[in-house]
């Protein structure tokens, strides 16, 4: 689905994207040695990572298409490769260095503003994520009954907080019967995905990946059948 997942640690959006690399992971994935990748994938990817040493990749197929994955250093900095099954390369992204680390580690402008933004107490591990030479400290706390992601800069600036939604996924059959019957009707008897409740800032939001006609559409539905958006995959 979309970026609206959340962990219970500080940073946790972050961590586990960099985790299973900066673009999210699909429907099916496996690990292959760089070897067993189609010809063009392995061309695509010794061009562009400038000959650099590939062992393995990850193999992930979402909505029937397939891409190959891996983690490379180019000019002694990290990036994300991913080029399709035809050889065309569709993500080149620089990678972050992600660690967890104690709050209490933290610089004290730091904990400063976090508390500051959270009024929390008893603040568990914080992300400090290093990015074009820049440092900045993630924690996700709760304030007010809900739970937010703060960023803060090294002299204690806040650069983001950020409303968390909670997710689970949820079976077709457990979802309102409004809900069911809006999603019958936009899939026009399409293939429906996994359904995911988003608990919003008003009220909770289901959303399903469907496939109509051979194309995938993202759908976003409120509890009472409403249909908030509907949107075309990439």
């Amino acid at each position: 689905m979309r970026d609206a997942r959340q962990g219970t640690t500080a940073f946790g959006l972050i961590i586990v994207m960099a985790a299973a690399t900066t673009a999210a992971r699909g429907d099916a994935e496996e690990e292959i040695p760089f070897a067993d990748c189609p010809a063009a994938v392995q061309k695509t990817m010794q061009d562009e990572s400038k000959g650099a040493k590939i062992d393995s990749v990850y193999k992930e197929t979402e909505h029937g298409e397939t891409t190959y994955w891996a983690s490379v250093v180019i000019g002694g900095k990290d990036y994300e490769i991913g080029i399709a099954e035809d050889g065309t390369l569709t993500d080149l992204k620089l990678g972050g260095d992600v660690d967890e680390i104690r709050f209490s580690d933290c610089p004290a402008a730091v904990q400063k503003t976090i508390l500051e933004e959270s009024k929390a107490v008893g603040i568990g591990d914080v992300g400090k994520e290093t990015k074009f030479g820049i440092t900045i400290y993630g924690a996700v706390v709760p304030y007010g009954g809900k739970t937010y992601e703060i960023k803060v800069a090294e002299d204690g600036t806040l650069t983001e907080k950020k409303l968390l939604l909670e997710e689970d996924e949820v079976d077709f059959s457990a979802c309102p019967a409004a809900v069911q019957k809006t999603l019958r009707e936009q899939a026009r008897g399409g293939d429906i995905g996994e359904i995911t409740r988003a608990l919003g800032v008003v009220r909770p939001v289901y959303m399903v990946d469907v496939e109509i006609d051979g194309k995938s559409y993202f759908l976003e539905v409120s509890e009472d059948g409403l249909l908030i958006s509907k949107s075309l995959e990439d």
